[in-house]
C-alpha cells in the first residue's frame, strides 16, 4: 500500500514504513517503523480534525485505493469464471443487434 508516497507493507500489527520515514501513530521496531492499527472509530475522529486540504488528498486517495480494489475483484471474478455467464449473454445480445451505441 502507499500513501503520501510512502510505501507501506502490511504486517500483522499493522504496516511498516522504510526506515527513512516519519509518521504519525507509529513506532520504531528494529530498523522499521511500525504504523499502529487504529479502530474505525479513531479514524473517523482523526478525520474530522483534517484541514480540507489533507481531506480533499484522502478523499482522492481513497477514491483511487477503492478502484484499485474494483479492479483486482473484476480480475479475480473473470480468472475464476464468474463472470462467464453474464459475458455470454452479452454477447448473445450483441449478435441479435440489441445493443445500442453508448
Amino acid at each position: 500500500m502507499v500513501f503520501d508516497g510512502i510505501s507501506l507493507q502490511h504486517t500483522g500489527n499493522g504496516y511498516t514504513a522504510p526506515p527513512c520515514c516519519s509518521l504519525k501513530n507509529s513506532e520504531r521496531h528494529g530498523t522499521n517503523m511500525v504504523v499502529k492499527k487504529l479502530s474505525v472509530r479513531e479514524i473517523e475522529a482523526s478525520i474530522t480534525q483534517l484541514p480540507v486540504r489533507d481531506l480533499t488528498k484522502l478523499v482522492r486517495w481513497l477514491e483511487d485505493y477503492q478502484a484499485q480494489l474494483w479492479d483486482k475483484q473484476i480480475e479475480e471474478d473473470l480468472e475464476a469464471g464468474r463472470l462467464d455467464t453474464l459475458l455470454a449473454e452479452v454477447d448473445r445480445e450483441y449478435q441479435a443487434g440489441l445493443s445500442q451505441p453508448l
